[in-house]
């Protein structure tokens, strides 16, 4: 059922936020295709994988005027929390409103705002490039959620070897090549999921069902990716990616517990950059990361651009729910625990209630 929101002091007499119905996925689709700043994570593939997976409760909607002209449009589900729901993009660095031009972005939020039930909390990612503002005037609470990091590979891949990459990352991509370590592309799921799961076991993580990685590749198609490096007959660390517009989302990897010295995953990840910039690609993205961890030192190698992260919740005082630093500061105890809270019948359970 559509929400009327009224916003006179505005001049806007009335607009509708309207969850997106099957006869709605046309316009949605149409708007998304001609908006700069969509994602793969505000497509409907997003939502049919996530929904299959998780059996979240899908709360897409589209903000319309009276003459029924698309305001905005923005993904998210209602999730799961200790007391009542969030509607959220989980599983994701991106879940701002796409506007359209001209469009007062804090009308948009305010009727957002509007539109959420009476426990419900309503949290937006978002990041400089969405060019969505307005999230203190309409009455949201904020909170810095890390950053991604983006690499234009727009440049020849010979430049951004040469002068774009740190001098490690090429050390430890010859390091690679001299251990015998080889890429190929892989349909192989199972192969791929066993490597990711046992890279959550020894981070002592809760991992995405194998059914995630299953729907995402229905879902997306000829633009879900896996590329797995080899030891011999041996595969020893995966990349999961989706392609959308011009760019490469880099959403999972797992790498084997035995690689010794072999850096695999350096040249499965400079493998992939050079066949985005053999493509008609402008950016890969890493996705989110926490300055001054090791993962972020990792991609901190290949010279990208550091976006900032943040997450804005209404109402104000919620704002913790979108915290993602208690998460870390549990994971001490997590691997202690690793084999209960990473167990098949335990892990993906658990996730379903970690939507970050």
């Amino acid at each position: 059922m559509a929400s009327v929101v009224g916003t006179p002091d505005r001049g806007d007499s009335q607009i509708r936020v309207q969850p997106v119905s099957p006869a709605d996925e046309p316009e949605y689709e149409s708007f998304l295709s001609d908006h700069p700043s969509t994602t793969a994570f505000h497509t409907l593939e997003w939502r049919r994988a996530v929904e299959a997976a998780f059996d979240y409760d899908p709360a897409y909607r589209m903000v319309l005027d009276r003459g029924r002209r698309v305001l905005a449009a923005i993904p998210g589900f209602r999730v799961p929390e200790l007391l009542g729901r969030s509607v959220v993009n989980p599983f994701c660095e991106y879940g701002y409103p796409l506007l359209a031009e001209g469009v007062d972005p804090v009308v948009v939020l305010e009727a957002l705002g509007a539109s959420r039930g009476r426990l419900d909390s309503v949290v937006v990612k978002d990041c400089p490039f969405s060019g969505v503002r307005g999230y203190s005037t309409a009455g949201y609470g904020g909170i810095e959620t890390g950053c991604a990091v983006r690499l234009s590979v727009e440049l020849p891949f010979d430049r951004l070897w040469e002068r774009v990459f740190d001098g490690e990352l090429r050390r430890n991509v010859r390091r690679a090549r001299d251990h015998g370590i080889s890429i190929e592309e892989s349909v192989d799921l199972s192969t791929f999921y066993e490597l990711y799961r046992g890279t959550m076991e020894r981070m002592g993580s809760p991992q995405f069902p194998r059914s995630f990685v299953r729907e995402l590749s229905e879902a997306f198609g000829e633009d879900f990716s896996l590329h797995t490096a080899r030891k011999g007959d041996e595969h020893v660390a995966g990349l999961l990616s989706l392609v959308h517009g011009d760019t490469r989302h880099l959403l999972l990897n797992g790498t084997g517990g035995r690689i010794d010295d072999a850096r695999p995953n350096h040249l499965l990840y400079v493998d992939c950059i050079e066949r985005a910039c053999a493509s008609d690609l402008s950016v890969v993205d890493f996705g989110r990361t926490e300055p001054g961890t090791g993962v972020h030192e990792f991609k901190k190698q290949f010279g990208g651009t550091e976006i900032p992260l943040a997450s804005f919740v209404t109402p104000a005082h919620r704002a913790s729910r979108a915290d993602v630093s208690s998460l870390k500061s549990l994971e001490p105890v997590a691997r202690m625990l690793s084999p209960v809270v990473t167990h098949p019948s335990v892990g993906p359970r658990l996730k379903r209630f970690i939507h970050e």
